[in-house]
């Protein structure tokens, strides 16, 4: 059941997770959350330190959310899986969180299928992962990838990593 917070309800939750000691899982699939309501959850990962996976799955953050939560994946240090499937985060989402995949080093799960992410998101992720130690696993699919783009990501996806979804 989808209860649809919405951005007045995201705020609630997020003033909650500000002072929360024990929730360690939050799913939000299609609860209507837009950019205002993600930021302010996204403030609220700032200081949480207990939640380390985390569903906001189909839901319309678009690319300013997805900048919410790269500025969170820079400074929190418990968010191991991040899905943001169906978001509509697109290219100049995917590279605000390769920005944020370059420093953090905790996040080990990243979910991004069907966000309108085309070649050129796939270059700003793949220059990431070069840097970043700890991604085991990443889903693309419903992106548009071609023959290149493929290539260049398996030539990055670096040895022992877990899965890799195109």
């Amino acid at each position: 059941m989808h209860h649809h917070l919405g951005d007045a309800g995201a705020l609630h939750l997020a003033n909650a997770l500000r002072t929360d000691t024990a929730l360690t899982t939050l799913n939000l699939l299609s609860n209507d959350i837009g950019a205002r309501g993600d930021g302010n959850l996204a403030d609220a990962l700032a200081v949480n330190r207990t939640l380390w996976n985390l569903t906001i799955v189909c839901n319309d953050i678009g690319d300013r959310g997805a900048k919410h939560f790269a500025d969170v994946l820079s400074v929190n240090s418990t968010l191991t899986l991040l899905r943001l499937g169906s978001t509509s985060i697109g290219d100049r989402g995917a590279a605000h969180l390769a920005g944020a995949l370059k420093v953090n080093a905790t996040l080990t799960d990243l979910h991004l299928q069907s966000n309108g992410i085309s070649p050129e998101g796939y270059r700003h992720i793949s220059d990431a992962l070069r840097s970043n130690a700890t991604v085991s696993k990443l889903d693309l699919r419903g992106n548009s990838v071609d023959d290149e783009t493929c290539t260049l990501m398996l030539k990055v996806w670096r040895h022992g990593a877990k899965a890799l979804y195109l």
